[in-house]
């Protein structure tokens, strides 16, 4: 405590000392990207598949042709690497699944292609079941988050704490997490954010993607 004058009382008063905050320049990185944004991501479609705007949401679609495939990365490549798996981070999304059956879908950071197995730490759908899931560039492991209604909207997070563990919650709950067959922990990381999705029959299939928000140590 130390006395400081007070210019509402015109008294002197007594101050608790408080430290400084931290330095968020240097301490911490911090990303959010809302639809517009997440638009302008880099993207590649295979078959029927196309990406586009709309006014709430970025609208991932594969049309009707069989195996056809979407997909929006965020990359980032510096130098030395300010991406890590060694470093703490969590990210939070925001999407709406419109439909249920025949299509898979990956969110995360990291590659999440099938068959799944190269390093990341997010979630998948497949079909109408939500998971999250890691994988250690050999092996991928998932944890069952529940099933999904058509039309739901998901507010997804995924908190990792730099070499031992990924906790994922779904709409604020804690779920679960994973300790096994996650990212090596002295490897550098290059994408920000992977979000793709395949049907599996030859039908139309979206999902609405809303918002993604990122923090981490440096």
């Amino acid at each position: 405590m130390a006395w400081k004058f007070n210019p509402f009382t015109k008294k002197q008063d007594w101050f608790e000392l408080v430290t400084p905050p931290t330095d968020l320049w240097n301490d911490y990185i911090y990303l959010l990207y809302l639809t517009s944004q997440i638009h302008n991501w880099h993207y590649a479609c295979s078959g029927s598949g196309s990406v586009t705007r709309e006014y709430q949401y970025t609208r991932l679609m594969t049309g009707t042709t069989i195996n056809s495939n979407v997909m929006i990365i965020l990359g980032c490549e510096t130098y030395p690497p300010l991406l890590s798996w060694s470093k703490k981070f969590k990210f939070k999304c925001g999407l709406r699944v419109d439909t249920i059956t025949n299509q898979w879908f990956f969110w995360a950071r990291g590659n999440c292609e099938p068959p799944g197995t190269a390093e990341h730490i997010g979630f998948k759908i497949v079909n109408n079941i939500l998971y999250g899931t890691t994988a250690d560039g050999v092996t991928e492991k998932t944890l069952n988050m529940g099933t999904i209604e058509e039309g739901e909207h998901l507010n997804l997070e995924v908190r990792w704490d730099g070499g031992t563990k990924a906790e994922f919650f779904r709409g604020g709950t804690k779920i679960g997490e994973i300790t096994e067959n996650l990212p090596f922990a002295g490897d550098a990381l290059w994408i920000l954010s992977h979000a793709e999705l395949q049907n599996t029959a030859a039908e139309n299939k979206w999902i609405l993607l809303r918002y993604w928000e990122f923090w981490q140590e440096r």
